[in-house]
């Protein structure tokens, strides 16, 4: 999903280093100059989207494990 050999591309190491050049201009500026990014950028959502719904499924499991758990010690206690 997200290799630890994966490097991400320098704009978005940029992006996400420098707040000013978070914005949908830079981005677009960005894509029409380096047209050919936009597979990698797309990839790149993907892995993210992916990575999310990952977490939050076990973010949710945890979190009524735990419900469960407060609810079977207050029941025995």
């Amino acid at each position: 999903m997200d290799p630890m050999e994966q490097k991400l591309p320098h704009f978005i190491v940029e992006a996400a280093n420098n707040k000013k050049s978070r914005n949908i201009l830079n981005g677009l500026k960005h894509v029409a100059i380096n047209p050919g990014d936009i597979k990698k950028i797309f990839q790149i959502s993907l892995q993210a989207r992916k990575a999310r719904r990952v977490l939050t499924t076990t973010l949710e499991s945890i979190i009524k494990s735990e419900i469960y758990l407060l609810n079977v010690d207050s029941d025995t206690g």
